[in-house]
């Protein structure tokens, strides 16, 4: 009999596309709210007619796997998932701790994989065994910051190969979370204290493509779309000074900035997200009722010149490296 609470999720960087990550100690441990990584095997059946009302017989598709896994932000894990997400990760030594700096990438990983590959293992508190997820690939990053609740992140996973190894084992790091109070915005450089919640989405666009390689997994994880960088929440509605910035069509920049507990030097566990150049694209005003009016706004990060991107994720935390 399985229960949740036994479940153990465990995420390390492959060093290059197809070749499992093994090394115990390249593994994060990962604590979570839920996860859905699940192997799909559709069945392929006959459409020949054979003189009968049932089908004909079937065959077994193309093997894939792929799934959410949600999770409160910690300081020290959320770093995997930016960099899993945006590719490209550069850090700094400060004193006793180190500032992590992740900006997205604008080369392929390789002709086959679009960005940085992982090893997912996953225990479902059964049997002996890991099921092990080659060639993860993070779709799509959301992150929720709501008032009154831990921030939850949302990480969907496209997974190439899916296959059972021996279990593995790990300490969990017993991780202070981030929570709503810790957060604060800044839009056009300005304190913005009027948002009751947010949600960042990177959505990377990629999509498994088959090939006639002779095997029953897709050979290949490609973006098909342009990467979006979107941020939509709910706004109180003080005044109309963010519609203007809305019909007029401005950019502006937003920061969002998440900081913990202190960790020595005179610093502590951060987290930002930098919109150098914001859009809103919508920002409907309009009353339901008698109730109090809010706004349920949405935008998206534009290409910064320069800035040379269009988003930017800074942690400073303990960890050495991603």
């Amino acid at each position: 009999m399985a229960f949740g609470s036994e479940f153990a999720l465990r995420i390390a960087r492959q060093s290059s596309s197809t070749v499992v990550a093994t090394a115990p100690g390249s593994f994060h441990n990962v604590p979570f709210v839920s996860e859905g990584l699940v192997t799909d095997v559709p069945e392929l059946i006959s459409d020949t007619i054979r003189a009968r009302y049932e089908p004909g017989p079937s065959a077994p598709g193309i093997v894939s796997a792929m799934g959410d896994i949600v999770l409160h932000p910690s300081p020290d894990q959320i770093g995997l998932f930016a960099y899993a997400a945006m590719g490209i990760a550069s850090s700094t030594q400060i004193n006793s701790t180190y500032r992590h700096i992740f900006v997205p990438t604008q080369v392929r990983y390789t002709d086959r994989i679009a960005i940085q590959p992982f090893t997912i293992l996953k225990y479902a508190g059964v049997d002996t065994s890991d099921f092990q997820y080659t060639d993860s690939c993070l779709n799509r990053l959301a992150i929720d910051i709501v008032a009154g609740q831990y921030l939850r992140a949302t990480a969907n996973w496209v997974c190439r190969i899916s296959s059972l190894v021996a279990q593995s084992s790990g300490t969990f790091v017993e991780a202070q979370e981030y929570t709503w109070n810790q957060a604060s915005i800044s839009v056009g450089g300005a304190a913005m204290t009027d948002w009751q919640s947010v949600t960042l989405t990177i959505d990377n666009g990629l999509e498994m493509v088959p090939t006639l390689d002779g095997t029953t997994v897709n050979r290949l994880i490609l973006r098909n779309n342009f990467r979006q960088i979107n941020l939509s929440g709910t706004a109180d509605l003080p005044d109309l000074d963010e519609w203007k910035t809305f019909r007029a069509g401005s950019r502006t920049p937003v920061i969002i900035t998440i900081e913990g507990t202190s960790i020595g030097s005179g610093n502590v566990e951060t987290l930002k997200f930098d919109l150098p150049d914001f859009r809103y694209s919508a920002f409907p005003i309009g009353a339901s009722g008698p109730t109090r009016v809010t706004v349920g706004f949405q935008g998206r990060a534009v290409y910064h010149p320069g800035s040379a991107l269009a988003f930017m994720v800074t942690c400073i935390n303990t960890r050495a490296n991603y």
